[in-house]
């Protein structure tokens, strides 16, 4: 989940793939829909309804939208230097929400025991556990692109092809390869976006939106009847998704680069408050109010409307979401970042200090 405080002189993003950051929040609101409002409450393996087949077919992109947002990492950042100043306004922004919502919790007094520590701590307790994970992966990419940039191509082809074997094919059919922390999906999606970045597709079909929108909708459709076909059998439905739907995140990703060029104020405005959307609507203490306690998935799975009430509740969440981090990156984060660069020369010239210190005692060992 690319998160960039854009400099006046930099390009204007592509609103192409803006798009495509608001499509895989969307796709992941839906995922966590199913699989934290109805997938803990029925026995999927046994209940066979039009309300489970429906939630099986949309619930499955969690991976995906990850997939997606991590691919867009790695394109733009495979030749740059980490921002350490964007990760700090991450990390505040982390905090700034997981600690407003638990206060609002314990008004309320609905607050678990030993909540408070880990919002206000929430970076160390991995609170939101894509954001956590990403702030710990960024600094390694200081690391792994240099390394990236050193690989010909066919040694980085090689490279993303023993990630994929190790993380998804080895898994799918029952192997052990230890290869599956969270972490090394970032590795994996991270090298897989890069390499788009610095290699491209040479070939004419290739540079065509069309050919990568028939292909992701090639692979969207055979994963749904992978998915329902582990499902009926009565056999782990997740088996499969990992192994297909890495290649759908690369064809939808690619299907926004192939896209003509344009620029949208509004949509980019849109999709700079993605980020706020995952750390409101996936928080640990609102994910279940949202989805089993505010007019419970489970009770209208059964109804003939399902697929409306599931299509009006996921939409709804989303636009409140971005109304709240819209409202909070109007009145809120410019004083954070007037905090931040008041701060920001003195905490860098307390870093290279301790960079020199920690350097002359290396260099006596």
């Amino acid at each position: 989940m690319e998160y960039n405080v854009q400099a006046k002189h930099q390009k204007p993003r592509n609103s192409a793939l803006e798009i495509l950051r608001l499509f895989a929040m969307g796709i992941i609101i839906f995922h966590h829909f199913v699989v934290h409002g109805i997938f803990p409450a029925v026995n999927i393996e046994q209940y066979h309804s039009f309300g489970v087949f429906i939630s099986l077919l949309v619930g499955w992109g969690g991976y995906l939208g990850n997939s997606l947002f991590i691919l867009m990492t790695g394109y733009f950042s495979v030749r740059k230097e980490i921002s350490a100043k964007s990760l700090v306004m991450l990390m505040m922004t982390m905090v700034f929400y997981s600690v407003t919502i638990a206060i609002i919790w314990k008004i309320q007094g609905r607050l678990p025991p030993g909540e408070m520590k880990r919002a206000l701590f929430s970076f160390w307790y991995g609170y939101n556990w894509f954001v956590a994970c990403y702030l710990l992966f960024m600094p390694l990419t200081y690391f792994l692109n240099k390394l990236l940039l050193q690989l010909d191509k066919v040694q980085y082809l090689a490279l993303v092809a023993m990630e994929y074997f190790l993380y998804c094919v080895m898994p799918t059919f029952h192997g052990e390869s230890f290869f599956q922390a969270p972490m090394l999906q970032f590795v994996m999606m991270y090298c897989m976006g890069g390499y788009l970045q610095l290699h491209k597709f040479k070939q004419e079909k290739f540079q065509k939106t069309r050919t990568w929108i028939l292909i992701a909708f090639a692979l969207v459709v055979v994963t749904d009847i992978v998915l329902i076909w582990q499902w009926l059998k009565g056999d782990d439905i997740w088996r499969y998704v990992n192994l297909l739907s890495t290649w759908t995140a690369v064809s939808m990703f690619m299907a926004a680069v192939s896209f003509k060029p344009f620029t949208s104020v509004n949509i980019n405005k849109l999709a700079g408050s993605v980020l706020g959307v995952y750390l409101i609507h996936d928080n640990p203490l609102v994910r279940p109010f949202l989805w089993r306690e505010l007019l419970p998935n489970v009770e209208f799975m059964d109804e003939k409307f399902f697929v409306l009430f599931m299509i009006a509740k996921v939409l709804c969440v989303y636009i409140v979401c971005l109304g709240i981090d819209l409202t909070r990156r109007k009145w809120i984060e410019p004083i954070f970042k007037r905090w931040m660069n008041y701060h920001w020369n003195h905490w860098c010239l307390r870093c290279r200090k301790l960079q020199a210190w920690v350097g002359a005692r290396l260099e006596n060992l």
